[in-house]
């Protein structure tokens, strides 16, 4: 009503992928988005395991790392908004935080993570591992995925239920941080694009049989 625009692409519309859609994904109107696409990010490649688990942390100090937006990787045309091609060559790990605010003024009753990535990750909610796919046993700074996903699978969007982790959540400041993981140090691309997307509870009566 104020002229306010709720979406837009400043300056150009991005550049597209053959059979990928662009656009604000579909949100429930019971659902709460946490977590937008194109949210400020955070990436970093380590070269040694001197941050141990400390990186995934709330209060870690991240002001030395790389600044953009999700999605983190390289080559995913039109999806890449915090380019991390050095690691290329270097290490199949990168390490992604990204801060997000949640006021505890509405209930929730299911927690998704909507994630397109490619190979394979390690998500961790203010310190806690909360889901991963395609992740070593013995998970280090210089891990790689088990799997490789491909490009067709990894630009559509997957629903992972972390409901579990609801209870994580602190009223204010929260961090979702991310272990990527590419399949082969010459990789020649990687993709971290993540939402959380709340489920708001019912206030609909109960129905009653007789």
């Amino acid at each position: 009503p104020d002229g306010t625009p709720s979406t837009e692409f400043a300056p150009n519309y991005p550049e597209q992928t053959t059979d990928v859609s662009y656009g604000k994904g579909v949100v429930q109107a019971n659902e709460l988005v946490l977590l937008p696409v194109r949210a400020p990010a955070k990436a970093f490649i380590p070269a040694n395991d001197a941050l141990g688990m400390d990186w995934t942390e709330l209060d870690f100090d991240d002001s030395e790392w790389e600044s953009g937006q999700t999605g983190i990787g390289y080559d995913y045309t039109g999806l890449i908004n915090l380019d991390v091609r050095p690691m290329r060559g270097e290490n199949e790990t990168v390490y992604v935080r990204i801060p997000f605010e949640f006021e505890n003024t509405e209930a929730l009753n299911a927690l998704i993570l909507r994630f397109r990535y490619e190979d394979g990750y390690v998500a961790y909610l203010n310190g806690t591992e909360i889901a991963s796919d395609n992740a070593p046993n013995n998970l280090n700074w210089q891990s790689g995925a088990t799997v490789k996903r491909s490009d067709n699978i990894a630009v559509n969007s997957i629903d992972i239920d972390i409901s579990s982790a609801i209870d994580l959540l602190k009223p204010g400041k929260n961090m979702l941080a991310i272990h990527g993981m590419n399949q082969g140090i010459n990789s020649s691309d990687i993709l971290i694009l993540p939402e959380l997307i709340g489920q708001l509870q019912s206030d609909a009566p109960e129905t009653v049989g007789f």
